[in-house]
């Protein structure tokens, strides 16, 4: 057992001190210990005690400290068996500090090169723990690693330019843990990045670039969980907060130029996948995904430009669910998706484009179990799409398509309370914009396709609510129309492209009010072609209005009526009732 303390008066082999106030502490106990030390420099602090006999642990340990420049303090402590510890330091207020305790196989590096107010702090404790490669350029760099457990990694990379920050903070307790943070700051500095795994086996990359700004924060709890963090050149902001509870969950976000872009993704399961891609400059990007279930899927892909935004919000409670939501605004920006799955195996895919006139909103809600919905809003020019829809049964579809170009708008709502409803809407509109159509359908297995496409000057209106069960209602309205049906009771269908047609309106001022209350087995069919045409009523048969301001007012109460009208011409008028005397 040997003691080795080293001051600035003495000189051992191995060791050269220069200059004033430099200090160089050794306290060796044990076998193959050695601690080269060099210092140049003023007010340099160096101390390297390695344990061995009288409180154990101390083989083939290894401390050499290197420091060049003024203020620098540099701490070894090793404590254990083949540790290896090695600080350099160069520059202006270093500070390294490496504890390793309890036996293992342990190494750590710290490199401070060039700069001012260096700080880096590594502890560990296990077995074959390793952190290497703490590298810290320019100033005001802080770094500090804690790793408990066995056979954990962390790999720390900073470097700056002239004002730059950079702040990481590592903490791993579980085993075969890794975990790599690279940052590199420019200008005014920033950059910071938090990782805490207290579980095994999982792996952590953080890359951020040039800041101001850069936040990265992961925190993984459970096993094998992966997340990669890559945030890039940013003059203000890119956030990313990543939290995984279970095990197995991969959570991936990729932020580039910014003008702000944030990304908080949670997952609380087991085998859940979340994805986030967000691109900027123009202003904003901000993401959110919250799946708390096994086995969800969660892809949002988001690109603005000029004036920005883009939101993207998932939540999805149940197992087995998938979302993939894609969101390009440029021009005059926007975009806005919410979707929420609560039940298990729903799919939800979306896409928005919008540019120049900016807009597109959607929001998604699935309640059920095994309900899909795919939703495609296109915007131009003056922009606008608006889109909600909701599912609460089970193996309900529903189809949205919404393309909006010079004037705007397009409005659709489509609510399915039931199970194996399908609503298949398509909407255009072009030059004076307008169309709307609003889908209830509270029963089963109801059926509802929709298409209205209105050019020159617009509108299209639609409402369509379907309440019992196997009922089928298909529209198709092209310029100025407007219907509202409602069909309360069973199989009643009010057609158009098969069974067996019609149900159309092509024209401008066509109103169709319908209404199938009683009885089963009603079929209407229906085709409008030309101006100022009207049927209201409650009606089951045929009507075929051609020309211009017909009109057919109908009514029947009962069971077994049959109508069937055909109007052709001009000025055209017809009111049937048809009702069973009471007894």
């Amino acid at each position: 057992m040997k003691k080795i303390v080293l001051t600035v008066s003495m000189l051992l082999a191995g060791t050269y001190l220069f200059a004033q106030s430099n200090t160089a502490t050794v306290d060796q106990k044990g076998n193959g210990n050695t601690a080269p030390i060099t210092q140049t420099g003023l007010t340099n602090t160096a101390t390297v005690l390695q344990k061995g006999p009288g409180s154990a642990n101390a083989n083939n340990n290894d401390g050499a400290v290197t420091q060049t420049g003024t203020s620098n303090i540099a701490t070894t402590t090793q404590q254990g068996s083949n540790d290896d510890a090695s600080t350099t330091q160069q520059g202006n207020s270093n500070t390294g500090i490496i504890n390793q305790a309890v036996n293992g196989v342990n190494d750590a590096t710290i490199q401070q090169i060039g700069g001012n107010s260096n700080t880096a702090t590594i502890n560990q404790g296990g077995n074959r723990t390793t952190v290497f490669g703490v590298v810290i350029a320019e100033t005001r760099n802080d770094a500090d690693v804690t790793q408990t457990g066995s056979s954990n990694i962390s790999t720390v990379g900073q470097g700056g330019a002239a004002s730059g920050d950079n702040d990481a903070d590592v903490l791993q307790s579980g085993n075969d843990n890794t975990s790599t943070i690279s940052q590199t700051a420019g200008l005014a500095g920033n950059n910071n990045a938090n990782t805490v795994q207290s579980g095994n086996g999982n792996t952590e990359t953080t890359t951020q670039s040039g800041a101001v700004t850069n936040n990265a924060q992961t925190d993984q709890s459970g096993d094998g969980n992966t997340s990669t963090t890559t945030q890039s050149g940013s003059v203000l902001a890119n956030n990313a907060i990543t939290d995984q509870e279970g095990d197995g969950n991969n959570a991936t976000t990729i932020q580039s130029g910014s003008a702000l872009n944030g990304s908080f993704t949670y997952q609380s399961g087991d085998g859940n996948t979340a994805s986030t891609t967000q691109s900027g400059a123009g202003g904003e990007n901000t993401a959110l995904t919250d799946q708390e279930g096994d086995g969800n899927s969660s892809t949002i892909g988001q690109s603005a430009s000029t004036l920005g935004t883009n939101g993207a919000e998932i939540f999805q409670e149940g197992n087995g669910n998938t979302s993939t939501a894609t969101q390009t605004a440029s021009g005059a920006g926007s975009n806005y998706l919410l979707v929420d799955q609560e039940g298990s195996s729903n799919n939800s895919t979306s896409t928005q484009g919008a540019s120049s006139g900016g807009d597109n909103e959607a929001e998604i809600l699935q309640g059920g179990n095994g309900n899909g919905s795919t939703l495609n809003q296109t915007a131009s020019t003056l922009g606008d799409n608006y889109a909600e829809i909701s599912q609460e049964g089970d193996g309900n579809t529903s189809t949205a398509t919404q393309a909006a170009s010079t004037s705007g708008d397009n409005d659709l709502y489509v609510s399915q309370i039931g199970n194996g409803n399908t609503s298949t809407a398509s909407q255009t509109a072009s030059l004076g914009g307008d169309n709307y159509a609003s889908i209830t359908q509270g029963g089963n297995s109801n059926t509802s396709v929709l298409t209205q496409t209105a050019g020159l000057f617009g509108d299209n209106e639609a409402f369509i609510s379907q309440a019992g069960n196997g009922n089928t209602s298909r529209l198709s309205q092209t310029g100025a129309n407007y219907a509202n049906i409602s069909q309360a009771s069973n199989g009643n269908f009010f057609v158009g492209a098969t069974n067996s047609d019609p149900a159309i309106q092509n024209g401008f001022g066509n109103v169709i009010n319908l209404s199938q209350l009683g009885g089963d087995g009603n079929v209407t069919r229906l085709n409008q072609t030309g101006n100022n045409n009207t049927v209201k009523g409650v009606i089951d048969g045929l009507a075929i209005q051609n020309g211009t301001n017909n009109l057919a007012d109908i009514t029947q109460t009962g069971n077994g009526h049959t109508f069937n009208l055909s109007q052709i011409g001009n000025n055209n008028s017809a009111v049937v009732s048809q009702s069973p005397m009471m007894p």
